[in-house]
C-alpha cells in the first residue's frame, strides 16, 4: 500500500465513500420517521419501517465488500507497478472522466466504479459498445476483453445522457494500442472466438 502514493487515488476513495453515505441517508430517515410514527400507536408502520431500513445495512455491506477487494488489489500489485499507476494517475496527462470513475493514464485503464479494475492497454485484444437494459447497469456498456479471455465493462452511459463519452474513450484506448479489434462485428465475434479456442488449448 505505501507504494501506492496517489493523492488523486484516495481523493476518489473519499468521494465514493460520500457518495453511497448521501445515497443512504434516505432510508435511514425514511425507517426513522415511519419507525417514530409507528412508536406513536400505528403499529402496522413497524413493518414498512423494517422494510424500507433493509436496504441500508445491505448497501453499506455491499460497499465495504467492495472497497476491500480494492484494497486487496493494490495490495497485490508488484512494487514498481503500484508505484508507476500512482505516478500516472497524478499526472497531467491522465484523462478523468470522474462521474464516471473511469481514467486513462499512460499505460493503464483504471476504473473505480461497481468493480475495481486496472487494466493495461497492451492486454487488450478486443472493445465493443452493448446497449443493456439491465435494472443495475441499464445503458450503453463500453467492454473490452483481454489476453487472459476475460470480459471487463469499464464505462456504462445511460441511454438518457450524450453517449459520445463512449467514442471519445474508444479512440483514446485504440490510440495506445493500434492492433486492437473495436466493434461487435460478425467478423469480429468470429475472429475472438477462433482466439479463444486458441487460448484454451494446452501448450
Amino acid at each position: 500500500m505505501e507504494n501506492f502514493q496517489s493523492p488523486k487515488f484516495w481523493k476518489m476513495i473519499k468521494k465514493n465513500r460520500k457518495s453511497k453515505n448521501s445515497e443512504l441517508l434516505p432510508y435511514i430517515i425514511a425507517a426513522v420517521i415511519i419507525g417514530l410514527t409507528a412508536f406513536w400507536g400505528i403499529a402496522e408502520l413497524y413493518i414498512i419501517a423494517i422494510i424500507a431500513f433493509l436496504p441500508a445495512p445491505l448497501c453499506f455491506l455491499l460497499f465495504y465488500v467492495k472497497e476491500k477487494r480494492t484494497m486487496r488489489i493494490i495490495c497485490n500489485l508488484p512494487p514498481l507497478e503500484a508505484s508507476l499507476i500512482a505516478s500516472e494517475l497524478e499526472s497531467e496527462q491522465t484523462v478523468c472522466y470522474e462521474e464516471n470513475d473511469l481514467y486513462l493514464t499512460e499505460h493503464y485503464i483504471v476504473v473505480l466504479s461497481t468493480t475495481f479494475k486496472i487494466i493495461k492497454y497492451s492486454d487488450i485484444v478486443w472493445m465493443y459498445n452493448i446497449d443493456t437494459n439491465a435494472a443495475a447497469q441499464g445503458g450503453r456498456q463500453l467492454i473490452v476483453f483481454t489476453k487472459d479471455n476475460r470480459t471487463r465493462t469499464i464505462l456504462v452511459t445511460p441511454f438518457e445522457n450524450n453517449q459520445k463519452i463512449n467514442s471519445e474513450v474508444m479512440d483514446f484506448i485504440s490510440g495506445k494500442n493500434s492492433i486492437i479489434l473495436k466493434g461487435y462485428s460478425p467478423e469480429n465475434i468470429e475472429i475472438m472466438n477462433r482466439t479463444k479456442e486458441s487460448n484454451k488449448k494446452p501448450q
